[in-house]
């Protein structure tokens, strides 16, 4: 298994490989670490290029922006209630608040603009007469408390901190609540025919009255969710503990097995709904609560973790349609992004920085191998929206030489010189820009002249 698969002995229990099918589900296993490390990359960029020229596009990775495109489509989110900022600002977005500025009088959920797995996220329960209490305790008056969050906000590198209302579950979902409130985690990929699918489901719940968030590797649970009935299967613990273990009951007598998700059907309406406002992003795992009301997304990510998901339906990934496709996809951006032509030039020749050699592409990889040098001239919003500026930051991490700079007819002008891999990757980069940047068109001709060290920005012409 260690050897032919790179599982290692964690993953080789936890994952049950040593039942009698492990062998063909370890086949077919992702493993996370090369999925973050490697093919959601691979997938980003790919998604990026092939609607570069989308007019529109969003981003769900700080949670405040998330919220705010929620708003703008009218889907149904968490609200973000204030924002503290570092420098002591404290920005409402109450509409009609009796108190604007003023924490609301009810239990919040307090947590990083930008943070995953419910790291640093704090509970503050309303005690009455201007006070919150945490779970250990300890009592704040409203202004100890905002004096509280501007100071975690300064401790964060995006310096801001969100304020929530603590979300219950429905009812009938209240025998998973311990303190955290149940989410349920859906997995939604494009498929090649451009459609939004669902590829995967699981309900996660705390198993600690002390945890105030249900991630499976914070000491969490798991169940596999059906999605044709949105009924639950045997829940599995996040630890590595109970190896092998699958609960049908909680310690409450709750039945696991077999319960059915309320709005259900309309949970799996609005991950696809939103799924198709993201089309750069292939494969997004969503975070949704299901209330009294209906679902609430309360965020999109676009690196989702796939081990609990797979241990708790005990199959793998590349056992599934949505594991099919991603690899399908991986194949086309290979093709797509890594041929090495880049098109045409002035005088009607490929741009082909390998020469169509596979012995080149391998010879890139290595320091000072297939050394090149292209001229662009891209068109677009490219000029104010810190395009160069980016550029330069991608040149330099790439270890790229050249320069770049404005022409007064409104296109940034470009030569990049260095490694043919790392010239191809930044061009499929510049497609994209920066987060204001539309980039209309990029003209592609070799660069003859000589290139400098480093990579700078150079005045306009």
């Amino acid at each position: 298994m260690a050897f032919f698969f790179s599982i290692n002995p964690e993953n080789y229990y936890i994952q049950e490989f040593y039942r009698d099918d492990g062998l063909k589900r370890a086949r077919n296993f992702f493993i996370e670490k090369t999925l973050k490390a490697g093919l959601y990359r691979l997938l980003s960029s790919y998604g990026s290029y092939l609607h570069r020229e989308t007019s529109e596009r969003y981003s769900m990775e700080r949670k405040l922006d998330f919220f705010n495109f929620c708003l703008q489509k009218g889907l149904s989110t968490v609200p973000v209630l204030m924002q503290f900022m570092a420098d002591g600002t404290v920005h409402d977005f109450r509409q009609n608040s009796s108190s604007p500025g003023e924490l609301p009088e009810e239990d919040l959920f307090c947590k990083p603009d930008l943070d995953n797995r419910g790291r640093r996220a704090e509970i503050w329960y309303w005690k009455g007469e201007q006070s919150y209490v945490n779970l250990d305790g300890e009592t704040l008056s409203s202004r100890k408390l905002m004096k509280r969050l501007t100071a975690l906000a300064r401790r964060h590198r995006y310096k801001s901190f969100l304020v929530q209302p603590l979300v219950l579950p429905h009812p009938d979902l209240e025998p998973f609540r311990k303190r955290a409130t149940p989410t349920v985690r859906i997995i939604t990929y494009t498929a090649l025919d451009g459609v939004a699918r669902v590829g995967r489901a699981m309900l996660r719940f705390s198993a600690s009255s002390r945890a105030i968030v249900d991630n499976a590797s914070a000491g969490g649970a798991v169940a596999p969710i059906d999605l044709d009935r949105g009924a639950l299967g045997p829940a599995v613990a996040g630890g590595s503990e109970q190896i092998g273990r699958r609960m049908s009951f909680l310690d409450n007598g709750f039945r696991i097995e077999g319960y059915r998700i309320p709005y259900w059907k309309e949970t799996l309406e609005l991950v696809l709904r939103v799924h198709r406002y993201f089309p750069q992003h292939l494969v997004v795992g969503w975070d949704v609560i299901i209330t009294e009301k209906g679902p609430l997304l309360l965020e999109g990510n676009s690196q989702p973790g796939v081990c609990f998901i797979q241990r708790a339906h005990l199959q793998p990934l590349g056992q599934t349609e949505a594991g099919e496709v991603m690899a399908a996809h991986c194949q086309n951006a290979l093709a797509t992004l890594y041929s090495g032509q880049l098109g045409r030039g002035e005088s009607g020749e490929t741009i082909d920085l390998f020469s169509g050699s596979r012995l080149r592409r391998c010879l890139s990889w290595l320091p000072g191998g297939n050394v090149r040098a292209v001229h662009l001239v891209i068109s677009g919003k490219v000029q104010r929206v810190f395009y160069r500026r980016w550029l330069q930051r991608e040149a330099r991490e790439k270890g790229l030489s050249g320069w770049v700079r404005n022409r007064f007819d409104g296109t940034v002008e470009a030569v990049l010189r260095g490694r043919a891999f790392d010239i191809e990757d930044l061009v499929h980069l510049a497609w994209l820009g920066p987060p204001r940047a539309r980039v209309r068109s990029i003209q592609i001709n070799w660069y003859r002249g000589s290139v400098g060290r480093g990579f700078k920005i150079l005045k306009s012409v």
